[in-house]
């Protein structure tokens, strides 16, 4: 036996593991990927958040009449692109959704790292983003923990109030 653990083995790897984690809003997807860094170190994970992907901000969700449920909300063209270069190692120019604001920042480079997480509403929707993940996972709580998970994190993480939560939920319900 040579000694190498299983964090060893990836990390001398060539090879970039890609692992997609989708669910609804809420449901602990953002939970299991900070378990799986807290496993293989921050050295090793990187994650990209599906929010990025948003095809508008906030205002011009509710301006088109869309939710983030809907993949037409969504720049899935862009996301299948750059998950093809993350897999091959190329570095990407990332957007980045801010929560706060409900705004886009400015993107950064984004370089992956052994371990790529791609964690959102929309990681398993298409076949090519399928093709090119190596392991992938579906979370699906029950409603009513989801639910209670996503009041407390759009509460105390996102700045909105319980009413408005409340009030999302109830809209997204039939998507």
């Amino acid at each position: 036996m040579d000694g190498k653990n299983f964090k060893d083995t990836i990390a001398a790897s060539p090879y970039i593991f890609t692992i997609g984690v989708a669910g609804d809003s809420g449901s602990g997807k953002t939970t299991f990927t900070q378990g799986v860094r807290s496993i293989f170190g921050n050295d090793l994970v990187s994650t990209i958040t599906l929010d990025d992907y948003h095809r508008f901000d906030r205002d011009g969700r509710k301006e088109q009449g869309l939710t983030a449920l809907d993949p037409e909300a969504n720049r899935i063209e862009r996301l299948e692109q750059d998950l093809v270069q993350l897999k091959r190692g190329v570095p990407i120019d990332k957007p980045v959704y801010n929560h706060t604001t409900g705004k886009f920042d400015p993107p950064v480079v984004f370089w992956p790292k052994k371990i790529l997480i791609l964690e959102g509403l929309h990681t398993l929707f298409t076949p090519l983003l399928r093709k090119y993940l190596d392991f992938t996972l579906f979370v699906n709580p029950e409603n009513q923990v989801k639910y209670d998970w996503k009041l407390k994190r759009d509460v105390i993480n996102r700045g909105y109030s319980p009413d408005a939560v409340q009030k999302e939920i109830i809209e997204r319900e039939p998507a």
